[in-house]
């Protein structure tokens, strides 16, 4: 019956004796190894390459103990020729259930590993490509950061300023990228992680700023959410956060009044992830926005940049004063399907 199988199968005994083997098993070790078997002779008397043996050992033991294995595994003299094979294992037993043997069924996988160690081999090299991207472009927003910073220092306090709100756009987005640096997964990111370290980056940069040494506290409510967003969501959602948390500094807590922010996640309706803001400041001017969709005179630009950003991602943010004093904002966003 084995004998017009294409996969090499034979049977040991306990003493690594061959029982039985087909022609494909015999073909197979006279490539591999130059050698000829027969019936009664000892496996590792032909499998003269120690690195096999002891593979194929560990195995064998296993199955000689009760276990079924299955493993895949390169075999072959290097002088030769090397193949891979997909190898099973399964203990012979006796009518009372006494094991004397082990059957292997091998089948000869070559070609598949090749492909699998050619497309990791690919993907190695894409990887190592998009790193280096990320890393340059990294550097230029470090350069560009460099010379708004120049800049500031010769000009006067209103254009400073500005400069530094568009500073602190730039370091959000540098944030971005030390994250992407840093994980093998660059087409889903894990928003809470990102969220949290975008936080102590715009506040590093604010609580440094002379003009904000003031006490403003920031309540993190991220949960335990696990959502992850696609990449290309996550810029304009690191702008979104930046712009928020600029804001509240810049203009919800004036002449030095103290305060505190609270930023959320939690899931929401159709695979969406709701980023909730909100701050204990004077609220929105009269002239603001609120939750109109129309841009209106004398609205702000960081209230226009939140509105639009949002509208990149495909959700529309709600802003307006709420039932209680000060400011807040939600925005869905869209999380990875898988999630």
């Amino acid at each position: 019956m084995i004998a017009g199988m294409d996969s090499a199968v034979f049977a040991l005994d306990r003493e690594y004796r061959y029982l039985a083997f087909n022609p494909a098993h015999a073909a197979f070790m006279k490539s591999l190894y130059g050698v000829d078997i027969a019936v009664g002779g000892a496996l590792p008397d032909y499998q003269h390459v120690p690195e096999d043996w002891l593979a194929a050992q560990q195995n064998l033991d296993r199955a000689l103990a009760g276990e079924t294995v299955t493993t895949v595994a390169s075999s072959g003299d290097p002088a030769r020729t090397q193949r891979y094979f997909e190898v099973r294992h399964v203990p012979l037993r006796t009518a009372d259930n006494q094991i004397y043997g082990v059957a292997v069924y091998a089948t000869d996988v070559t070609e598949r590993e090749s492909a699998l160690h050619e497309a990791r081999s690919l993907l190695a090299q894409n990887q190592l490509v998009l790193r280096e991207v990320h890393h340059r472009i990294k550097n230029n927003m470090a350069m560009v950061d460099s010379v708004l910073a120049l800049q500031a220092s010769t000009v006067n306090d209103s254009t400073a300023e500005v400069i530094s709100t568009t500073r602190r756009r730039v370091q959000g987005v540098v944030t971005l990228y030390e994250r992407l640096m840093r994980t093998a997964e660059y087409e889903n990111v894990m928003i809470r992680e990102y969220v949290d370290e975008l936080i102590d980056s715009v506040m590093e940069t604010l609580v440094g700023d002379p003009g904000e040494s003031r006490a403003i506290r920031v309540d993190r409510r991220l949960g335990t959410c696990r959502c992850t967003v696609a990449t290309k969501h996550v810029f304009p959602i690191g702008l979104v956060v930046n712009e928020l948390i600029t804001n509240s500094f810049k203009h919800a807590f004036p002449h030095g009044r103290e305060g505190a922010i609270t930023l959320s996640l939690s899931p929401g309706p159709d695979h969406t992830c709701v980023l909730r803001y909100e701050d204990d400041g004077v609220g929105l001017a009269a002239d603001a926005p609120g939750s109109q969709p129309e841009q209106v005179p004398g609205e702000h630009l960081g209230m226009t940049l939140i509105r639009e950003l949002s509208r990149q991602i495909g959700t529309e943010a709600e802003i307006g004063r709420g039932g209680t004093p000060g400011f807040q904002a939600s925005i869905p966003i869209p999380v990875h399907r898988g999630e």
